[in-house]
Formats: structure tokens, sequence, C-alpha cells
């Protein structure tokens, strides 16, 4: 697995402190070897972000910290949110993940594990880095925000990105003849961005798992799917991982 110094709390809730451009450094060099090829959106990215950090503040202060937790060899399992919490001291560079409480989406992420999961308890926090130190790869698909301005990122180039990183993730385990990630895919969202990111590779049908969004989960819809989707983890995933 991935390791990565201890960080202060400051230092993953905080607001980015320097520009993008700089940052990408903090891309480990396994993972950078997969973004050949990406650079120009890279660089673009870093103009507009930069640009607007002039303006506003940007967060998360460690954008890339969900390649930081988990080295692409050891990437298991695939969770996709779409970009950082916008509130001050929530987005964490962990999709879902924040160190201030549990947000609506994790709320009822952890109802499907009390359902389905004996023993399960639930966290005072959605702290989801144990999650990552165990393969699982809590990638949002913008990895910067306004602070404030949800979606505010969308647009500045981050899905090319992310696309292009998720997709050499899958085709090196194709050419290797290896097991691709599994996807446990949240929402329509999640599952578009998904398929076309692999679209063209082999990717097989049973190691992709799609539910809706679990936030909002008024009739439980969630919930009940999350009971053959924890079991297909399961069988799937060995060590299983331990939420």
């Amino acid at each position: 697995m991935a390791t990565q110094s201890p960080l202060g709390f400051e230092d993953i809730t905080g607001p980015l402190t320097r520009p993008l451009s700089a940052a990408w450094q903090d891309l480990p060099p396994a993972w950078r070897a997969l973004c050949e090829g990406l650079d120009a959106h890279a660089a673009a990215i870093a103009r507009k972000v930069d640009a607007d950090a002039k303006s506003g503040t940007v967060a998360p202060a460690r954008p890339f910290r969900a390649f930081e937790l988990v080295a692409p060899q050891d990437v298991r399992l695939v969770v996709i949110g779409q970009d950082p919490y916008p509130r001050p001291g929530d987005a964490t560079g962990l999709a879902f993940c924040s160190l201030k409480g549990i947000p609506a989406s994790m709320r009822n992420v952890y109802k499907a594990f009390e359902t389905h999961l004996p023993g399960f308890s639930r966290p005072r926090i959605a702290d989801l880095e144990p999650w990552a130190r165990q393969g699982v790869l809590l990638l949002n698909v913008a990895l910067t925000v306004r602070q404030g301005e949800i979606g505010s990122h969308m647009k500045v180039g981050w899905q090319d990105w992310t696309m292009g990183v998720v997709r050499a993730l899958y085709r090196t385990r194709v050419d290797a003849g290896q097991d691709v990630p599994v996807a446990w895919l949240w929402g329509k969202p999640a599952q578009e961005f998904f398929d076309a990111t692999v679209a063209g590779l082999p990717v097989p049908a049973e190691r992709v798992l799609r539910s809706r969004h679990p936030s909002n989960d008024f009739k439980q819809e969630f919930v009940q799917q999350a009971a053959a989707h924890l079991a297909r983890l399961q069988e799937l995933l060995d060590p299983p991982i331990r939420w």
C-alpha cells in the first residue's frame, strides 16, 4: 500500500494554499507514470484553478490525497464522487469523506452497513482513510472546488484528466491479464462517468456494481441494494474490506 507522512487536521481540511501547478508534485510516481499523455490537461486545469484561487478560496489542501493513500497496483475497489464538499473545512481529498461529522450520503451508507453487516457500529465521523489504505480509490471527478460553490470546478477540465487516469488504471490491469478493480457506482453520474471511461475495455459486468445514490434515499433503495452488493464485494475482494 502507498504510505503517507502523518498530516494534521488543517493539512487535510484546510484550503489549497499553494498553486495547483505545485500541488501536482504530491502525485506519487506510480500514478504519474499512468498519467503520461495527460500533461496538457493537467497544465490547463492548473491555469484555471490557480486563476480562480486569486479571487476566491479553493479546496481541499491536498487535491491528490486519494492517490497518495493507495498505489495503483493496490487499488481493489473504485468509488466515484462528483466534487469535494464546498463548505469550508469539509473537503478532505477523498470522495465522501468528512472529518467534521457524517454527510447525508454517508449516513445512508452507514445505515446500509448497520442493516447488512452484523456487528457494524456507526463511527462518529466519516473518516474514510482506513478504506483507502485497504485499496479503495475514493475519487471525485473534479478534485478541487471553490469554497461555498458546489460544482464550481466541474468544468475546468478535471473530468478529462480523471477519466484518463482511471482508464489507464483499468487498461494496465487488462493488458497484464489481471483482475480489474471492482467499481461500486453510486448514482447515475458516477455510472455514466465510469461507462465512458472504460468504453471498449473488457471489464466484466460482475465487477461493476450499480446502485442509486445514497443521498436523499427516502425509499431506502440504496440500503436495499447494498445487501447484494456487500455480499458480492465479500466474494470478490480477498481479504474483504474492513468497513
